[in-house]
């Protein structure tokens, strides 16, 4: 079985959050593509943009770690439930607990909104997601963090949501 882009977007962001230096080549669909025309602000100092093929865009705080980011995936032959793109998300994510789940109205359109928290390798970490659909489209934009959590990072990840477009 072929690993979903979020599977690997999820592990992507393990991997820069841990700190690893590992290369990943997704296998590519030809029938997927990543959004065009997204449009945001990127996060203020002391977030730095990070490079990586997995993910649309991300950025990292270089103070303590915590690392906000967006995933992409536009098929006309492929239309998951939100549900399962969450699922798909935490793959990896051991013991995990969800602490604040909803639906709510994002960009016009039924967006999931989740907070967990679980361990990677040992570390708890935390993430905040939240999963949306829009013209073939489906997006991820998450926060990730470990203890403690800094209220700051929440305020960041708030406002890139309310500044994030889509088509």
């Amino acid at each position: 079985m072929q690993p979903s882009r979020y599977n690997l977007f999820f592990i992507t962001l393990l991997l820069i959050f841990s700190g690893a230096c590992v290369s990943i080549d997704l296998p590519t669909k030809s029938n997927s593509h990543t959004a065009e025309n997204v449009i945001f602000q990127n996060p203020p100092a002391p977030y730095e943009k990070i490079e990586s093929k997995n993910v649309d865009s991300a950025w990292k705080n270089k103070h303590n770690g915590t690392i906000i980011s967006f995933v992409s995936e536009c098929s006309e032959q492929n239309d998951p439930s939100l549900k399962s793109l969450k699922e798909d998300t935490l793959y990896g994510l051991s013991q995990r607990e969800v602490l604040e789940e909803s639906i709510t109205p994002f960009l016009d359109r039924e967006a999931l909104r989740t907070r967990v928290k679980g361990k990677v390798d040992g570390v708890l970490t935390y993430l905040n997601l939240l999963v949306f659909k829009k013209n073939g489209c489906s997006y991820i934009i998450s926060q990730v963090q470990v203890p403690p959590l800094q209220s700051n990072d929440q305020t960041i990840f708030t406002q890139f949501l309310k500044e994030f477009r889509t088509p």
